[in-house]
């Protein structure tokens, strides 16, 4: 009964928030829909072998190690001489590259080996409503996000002509969630306009994973403040036997509410150069830095970074992969507004879907004080938007400026965000509460309003679908997607507070549990070294 009563709960709201636009309208588009997948398909051998299902390390690995590495790590610190951090690079390499080497690329970034996704889908017929217009994910695109992302272009220019064959149509309308999105922008570059009605942006990442930027380019910065959001925000434990993950967790505990984590990130700020350079580089060579489609992550002002970072003294190894990078950079990274802008001058609907909440971004980032989705901060994912930090909102004189410049309008009721400097002012709305990797229908249905609209929707077109939204709720099971308002507007706790009302002697006792069960599994393993 509860489920059924949760069904009946979701199909309502998402037939009030459809009502004000649909109206008597057909049900879809009169225009074919391709939905871009982002990251993640499943890879396969020639042989039909799957050597990828999602790149979950396996179960004690973390464990395995540690306890196998450590003492090569500690002796790299403490000697800090060429062959010590060779033989700790040594050692971690030779347990790590058999567990995430078998997916990757050669060094041109080309599947050499023959992997593939699975295509089956290329050959799907489209998915329409009764009334035989289409439905928002009319056509899901799937790709091979490890290759070079113009590679995928040409396989997407190729489908949108299957598809308008298939359905006698002059133009598609393209969706492009995380990586699609950067994929969309290749094939905008490279094939233009004619054949694309709309385009839709969905948490993008073409103008960067925060993450990905800061180990890509080495430019990492350790903030406690961050580490203690990230602590509260984000689920540590997501392998339960895992117990150095538990140990990790504990200790987090343990410091966050002291000097102690204060005083921990700054002697790992100073390392984190070294670690870079000795050991993520050595790593990124042989595994995720083959590959082009990830490479699309690295934001525009860390690119050069990253490439000096990793290939500095290998350029000629891997001049092959380089073309592909700096091809992409040039034509695509380096250009993505002016993509944008471009397209929209061309006679194209353009509309950009960022998210932004309660989520950490990596903390090792030098945007860990931004606010953002989990993976991309929100000025990055909106084009431009300008932010409040994380836990603060725009100061009284900006919003004061802004009602004298008459741009007050696009300021969030929450105060965090002016939509005003995004590249898409008028046409970005803003998802509050949802995280990057969570996709519930109620949003999709949202944006599906964008594209069924006669004429160009901007966020002042509708009142139930103003530029800024709040979700809420268990995602596909009675969740809820309502316009921000003064009464709604949340508020981020910037993680600042160190001192903290905390039952001392339960963390206490719970970490010194925790490390003497380390102790005993890795401690003959450091005496032995």
């Amino acid at each position: 009964m509860k489920k059924t009563l949760s069904i009946l709960l979701a199909l309502v709201m998402v037939l009030t928030l459809a009502v004000p636009a649909f109206g008597a309208e057909k049900a879809g588009t009169t225009v074919p829909n391709v939905y871009l997948q982002g990251q993640g398909e499943h890879i396969y051998l020639p042989s039909g072998e799957k050597i990828y299902d999602g790149g979950d390390l396996p179960e004690g690995f973390l464990t395995d190690a540690v306890k196998e590495c450590m003492p090569f790590f500690i002796d790299a610190v403490k000697n800090d001489d060429d062959a010590s951090w060779a033989a700790y690079r040594e050692k971690l390499l030779g347990m790590l590259l058999p567990v995430i080497s078998g997916w990757t690329l050669d060094k041109n970034g080309e599947a050499s080996d023959g992997s593939h996704i699975d295509m089956s889908w290329w050959n799907q017929q489209a998915r329409k409503f009764g009334d035989g217009s289409y439905q928002f994910r009319s056509y899901n695109f799937y790709q091979d996000w490890r290759v070079d992302p113009f590679e995928t272009a040409a396989q997407l220019n190729e489908y949108i002509q299957k598809v308008k064959a298939q359905t006698n149509q002059e133009k598609v309308n393209l969706v492009g969630r995380c990586e699609g999105a950067n994929v969309i922008l290749a094939y905008l570059a490279e094939y233009g306009y004619e054949d694309i009605n709309c385009v839709q942006l969905y948490v993008q990442s073409a103008s960067g994973v925060d993450g990905i930027s800061a180990v890509f380019s080495g430019r990492m910065q350790l903030d406690s403040a961050a580490l203690r959001r990230f602590k509260e925000t984000s689920d540590l434990i997501q392998i339960e036997d895992q117990m150095i993950v538990e140990l990790i967790d504990t200790l987090l505990e343990f410091t966050s509410d002291t000097m102690l984590l204060d005083a921990g990130m700054l002697g790992l700020q100073m390392l984190a150069p070294k670690i870079y350079k000795e050991v993520i580089v050595y790593i990124l060579r042989e595994t995720y830095g083959r590959m082009p489609g990830i490479w699309s992550l690295v934001g525009a002002d860390y690119y050069q970074d990253a490439r000096k970072g990793v290939f500095d003294g290998y350029e000629d190894e891997f001049s092959g992969l380089l073309e592909k990078l700096d091809n992409y950079d040039a034509k695509v990274r380096q250009r993505v507004n002016d993509i944008v802008l471009d397209a929209v001058a061309n006679g194209v609907r353009f509309a950009n879907y960022p998210k932004y909440g309660p989520y950490q971004v990596t903390p090792i980032c030098e945007t860990n004080d931004e606010i953002g989705d989990n993976s991309v901060s929100l000025k990055f994912g909106s084009l431009g938007a300008t932010t409040a930090k994380y836990g603060y909102t725009l100061s009284d004189s900006y919003i004061a400026k802004a009602k004298k410049n008459g741009t007050d309008q696009y300021i969030s009721p929450d105060k965090m965000v002016d939509a005003s400097t995004s590249v898409l002012p008028d046409t970005t709305w803003y998802i509050y509460g949802s995280e990057h990797r969570d996709f519930p229908e109620i949003i999709h249905n949202f944006m599906f309003k964008f594209l069924k609209a006669d004429g160009n929707m901007t966020v002042f077109s509708d009142p139930s679908a103003p530029q800024f939204m709040v979700y809420e709720g268990e995602e596909d099971n009675g969740d809820t997607l309502t316009p921000m308002v003064k009464e709604n507007a949340p508020e981020l706790d910037n993680g600042i507070v160190i001192f903290k009302n905390v039952n001392w002697k339960e963390m206490v006792q719970n970490f010194i549990q925790t490390l003497i069960k380390f102790l005993k599994q890795f401690l003959p393993t450091l005496l032995n070294k």
